[in-house]
């Protein structure tokens, strides 16, 4: 048989799939309010009343977010297991004040599932000027607070402006964001967030205290575990969600002095697709396949090979090339 030669240059990648944020994972309920106030996480707890009208979201887009007139509009959500968590708990919503309310104590309630505000096992999101106490409140210094005393010193709210409000407990600290930024962490000391209480939205279910929010809400959603730097980065909009990435291996290489030869290419991890791409000699899509390709009396081209891995694992690969 007549002897060839093959000349490789081969270029070896260690290669990494690019973690993507599964904002998924975790989440208990979900009301993106467009068009209706359905939780869209895929655990059914959707309101069983709701009197709050549909309005603009904050990037413009019509009947994508409610409004709460402060007076009477609210949301109820029956109590469910999935509602209920041991010591772990995110709360992510954006909310635009359009008033103060002026009642008893002067809280504005954005979300409390409980029927007191400290009680164990009750949790909650809200703003007001919780120094006043019951007795007077200044509205010019009003500001977001949340279980476990996770209180924003800044910023003072005002009124029709967009806010992101994210609340996170992880069982060791509370802390609170206020559009992207950390505005209070403090020690959890063991926070239960387990009750029989529905869940209710825009209102405190206390016929003393009803806490009316005047305002608008959107995005609300609710974690059984604490979301992560990333995620509330993501979720506050300070970036914006990375687009998933191919991973790919590229190989280059000539053959001299031969005739109808074959070389295989073997792999030995799961991959997702593939998308082999063979030069002027067409392309192929197997898992498994043999190329020959004829002599030109020049060199064959140089030819890439590329692959897309499945994006949510790590994974490395060799590649291995020969005649045989």
């Amino acid at each position: 048989m007549k002897k060839f030669t093959l000349l490789f240059c081969l270029f070896v990648y260690s290669l990494t799939s690019f973690a993507q944020v599964n904002l998924d994972d975790g989440l208990v309920a979900y009301y993106p309010f467009n068009g209706n106030a359905n939780d869209m996480s895929g655990n059914k707890n959707n309101p069983s009343h709701n009197n709050a009208t549909l309005t603009t979201d904050r990037h413009g887009n019509p009947n994508s977010a409610y409004h709460f007139n402060g007076k009477n509009n609210y949301m109820k959500i029956p109590n469910s297991k999935s509602l209920n968590t041991a010591d772990e708990l995110s709360i992510v919503l954006w909310v635009k004040p359009t008033g103060f309310y002026m009642g008893k104590c002067f809280n504005n309630m954005l979300i409390m599932k409980g029927d007191n505000d400290y009680r164990q096992g009750n949790y909650f999101l809200r703003f007001a000027d919780p120094y006043s106490g019951c007795d007077n409140t200044d509205v010019k210094k009003e500001i977001f607070y949340g279980t476990g005393d996770a209180v924003a010193s800044t910023p003072f709210i005002n009124l029709n402006q967009w806010y992101s409000v994210v609340w996170v407990c992880d069982n060791v600290t509370v802390s609170l964001y206020i559009d992207c930024e950390l505005k209070a962490s403090v020690p959890a000391n063991y926070i239960s967030f387990s009750n029989r209480y529905d869940l209710y939205i825009g209102h405190l279910n206390n016929s003393q205290y009803p806490y009316w929010l005047n305002g608008d809400l959107d995005d609300v959603r609710i974690y059984n575990r604490a979301i992560t730097k990333e995620e509330i980065m993501l979720l506050c909009e300070k970036v914006q969600t990375p687009p998933k990435k191919d991973s790919s291996a590229n190989l280059s290489y000539s053959i001299l002095n031969c005739n109808k030869e074959p070389f295989n290419i073997s792999q030995s991890q799961n991959i997702k697709s593939y998308k082999w791409n063979l030069g002027y000699n067409g392309t192929a899509k197997d898992e498994s396949f043999s190329h020959f390709y004829k002599p030109t009396g020049v060199e064959t081209e140089e030819n890439s090979f590329r692959f897309i891995i499945d994006d949510k694992q790590n994974l490395k690969y060799k590649w291995v090339l020969g005649n045989d």
